[in-house]
């Protein structure tokens, strides 16, 4: 009797994996895939990730990276019995990420559809090309410029903060986070976060625990199935740090909206006293024209405030890595903000 149970368990369990992963690449493609340069991973179900499922999370990126410098900046694996190609070129992602048409995201990006829902980072055909078409205008060369003296007031307190270490070991997530989080709250939403507000130190937080949880289910087989997720521990703090996110943005949607609901002006005055509209202002205005309910405004500013904060930091920790990694650069760029900036004076479109 128990062997059988053991079996259909088994059975079970194998079914939940595959569901869970998508569907099986075609002959074709596996063919044309095979041409690529890449490692012979074993076994060919999970691929790659026999690998990255045996190796710490932090070690992950290191690991890539050495792929990469092997094979050329470029290489195909199969992960999870899927074609799955890791590119550093920046030609060759640029082809993809101007394409019109590859606009469906991989099976991956299902992992934070709790969080972001089906937002214009999610969504793919019609319901793309309206929200890309509704949104485009937002950001609209002159708007960004006339944003610059909010990006300036972020980066300076965020650069007092950074000076305030001396010199000493810091963790640049939180600070950075925060700093880029303050920018994109008061230069898209509106909405000015103080400098004791909390809040914002547990959005980081809480963005970088749900970011870690969503790519352990990417790398680890059994988490892949939402069946098996919801049973563990980890479905449950998950959900606790949603409970956060979507409170601190639904809090900025409810604000803004009263102020709309009550015919107050809509254009947002900042520190400087420029009045300009903001992206969430125009997500308010189309909610009348376009039809757009509650959550569709809401999973549109979820998707905005992860992709605008987080990405930017990314990138600005991606960055100082490059320099610490590289002292010549790091030498020859701080001599060519000597040579160029005498003081610190405000960014506007005429210092950039």
């Amino acid at each position: 009797m128990i062997p059988w149970l053991f079996a259909c368990a088994l059975c079970f369990l194998v079914y939940l994996i595959a569901k869970s992963v998508g569907t099986v690449p075609s002959l074709r493609t596996v063919w044309m895939f095979n041409k690529l340069p890449g490692p012979n991973d074993l076994p060919f179900f999970f691929g790659s990730a026999w690998h990255l499922f045996r190796i710490n999370m932090d070690d992950v990126f290191p690991y890539i990276q050495k792929r990469l410098a092997e094979f050329g900046g470029m290489y195909a694996c199969y992960f999870m019995g899927l074609p799955t190609v890791i590119c550093s070129d920046p030609e060759v992602i640029e082809a993809i990420l101007t394409s019109n048409k590859n606009i469906d995201k991989g099976p991956e990006y299902k992992f934070i559809g709790r969080w972001l829902a089906n937002g214009i980072l999610l969504s793919t055909g019609e319901k793309w090309r309206q929200r890309r078409k509704m949104l485009t205008p937002s950001f609209h060369f002159k708007i960004l410029e006339d944003g610059m003296g909010c990006m300036s007031r972020g980066w300076r307190k965020t650069l007092e903060v950074l000076l305030a270490t001396k010199g000493q070991p810091v963790d640049l997530q939180p600070i950075l986070g925060k700093g880029a989080l303050d920018i994109i709250c008061e230069s898209a939403m509106g909405y000015v976060l103080e400098d004791n507000d909390d809040r914002s130190n547990e959005y980081v937080a809480a963005v970088k625990r749900a970011t870690r949880d969503s790519t352990k289910r990417v790398y680890n087989p059994l988490l892949k199935s939402d069946f098996i997720f919801d049973l563990t521990p980890l479905s449950r703090s998950h959900d606790k740090d949603l409970g956060i996110l979507h409170g601190f943005t639904g809090k900025i949607i409810r604000e803004r909206k009263a102020a709309f609901d009550e015919e107050k002006q809509l254009e947002y005055s900042d520190a400087d006293g420029k009045k300009r509209q903001v992206f969430l202002d125009t997500l308010l205005e189309m909610s009348k024209k376009e039809n757009l309910n509650d959550n569709d405004i809401r999973e549109e500013v979820d998707t905005f405030m992860f992709a605008g904060h987080d990405s930017t930091s990314t990138a600005l920790k991606f960055l100082m890595m490059h320099l610490a990694e590289n002292p010549e650069v790091q030498v020859s760029t701080m001599n060519h903000r000597k040579g160029v900036y005498v003081v610190l004076l405000p960014i506007s479109k005429k210092t950039t």
